[in-house]
C-alpha cells in the first residue's frame, strides 16, 4: 500500500491548493494521502471533488478550531475514524492529529503535525503526551506520520536505515532517502523533519522524500514555483 504524506504550508490560512498538487495526486496515485498543515473550509469543495474523480472517495479531516491547522486524509480504500484521541495540551495539538483505520485490513494510520512550540517545556509536554498515545498502540499495526518538527537522524550516519523511537520502544522510524524534507524560503536551510513512526507489527519499504515528481516541483524556496516548502514523504506499507 502506497502512502503520500505532505505538509501543504497553509500556515493557518485557507490557501488555494494549486493544480500542480492535484496533478501530483493523480499521477503518483497513492492509495492513501495524508495532508498536514491543511486548513479546511468552503473553498475545499472543488478540491474534494477532484480527489473523488481520482478514486479518493473516502475522506476525513481533523477537528477545526480558530487559527489552527488540520490534518486531511483521503483514501481509495474504505476507511473509518479511529479511536485514538489527540494530545489535549492545546488547540494546536488537538487539530493536528487524525486517526483512521482501513476497513477490512489490519492497518491503522495517524496523520500528525507536531506544533512548532517556542518554549522547550511546551515541546517536552507535547511529546510526552503524544509518546504515551503512541505507546498505547504498541500492539497494533499502526503508523504515525507527517511533520514531526525534528530530525531524529541529525547526528546519525546516513547509512543507518532506521532508528528505534526512544519514547516508545515498540516503534521504529525508517530513514527516508533524500537530503531534506523542508527548505526555507531563501533555500539556505534544509532539514529532514517529516517522518513515519511505525509499530513493530508493520513493515515499511521505499521511504523517500520527493521534492519533484514527473516535472512537478513539489517543494522549494521563494524563487521556485513549488507547491509548498515541504517534500512529500512517500512510503510503502506491506498489507
Amino acid at each position: 500500500m502506497k502512502i503520500a504524506a505532505w505538509n501543504l504550508n497553509h500556515r493557518i490560512i485557507e490557501k488555494k491548493i494549486p493544480p500542480e498538487a492535484l496533478r501530483f495526486f493523480d499521477t503518483f496515485s497513492a492509495d492513501l494521502i495524508v495532508l498536514n498543515e491543511f486548513v479546511d473550509g468552503e473553498s475545499r469543495a472543488s478540491f474534494r471533488d477532484e480527489l473523488k474523480k481520482m478514486g479518493y472517495d473516502h475522506q476525513f479531516v481533523s477537528e477545526k478550531r480558530v487559527k489552527q491547522n488540520q490534518v486531511f486524509i483521503a483514501s481509495k480504500l474504505p476507511i473509518s475514524l479511529g479511536d485514538l484521541k489527540p494530545p489535549q495540551q492545546d488547540d494546536a495539538a488537538i487539530t493536528n492529529f487524525l486517526h483512521i483505520t482501513i476497513n477490512g485490513i489490519d492497518i491503522e494510520v495517524v496523520g500528525i503535525r507536531a506544533p512548532a512550540y517556542n518554549m522547550a517545556r511546551e515541546r517536552k509536554s507535547y511529546w510526552q503526551e503524544l509518546a504515551s498515545i503512541i505507546q498505547s498502540a504498541a500492539n497494533r499495526r499502526i503508523v504515525f506520520l507527517g511533520d514531526v518538527n525534528y530530525d531524529p537522524f541529525r547526528k546519525v550516519a546516513p547509512s543507518v536505515t532506521e532508528l528505534r523511537f526512544d519514547m516508545a520502544p515498540a516503534f521504529t522510524i525508517p530513514n527516508p532517502k533524500g537530503e531534506w524534507s523542508y527548505i526555507s524560503l531563501n533555500e539556505k536551510a534544509r532539514t529532514r523533519i517529516d517522518h513515519a513512526i511505525v509499530s513493530d507489527g508493520l513493515k515499511v519499504s521505499n521511504a523517500e522524500y520527493l521534492s519533484t515528481y514527473n516535472g512537478i516541483t513539489l517543494a522549494g524556496g521563494r524563487r521556485s514555483s513549488a507547491v509548498t516548502d515541504h517534500a512529500v514523504l512517500a512510503l510503502n506499507l506491506a498489507v
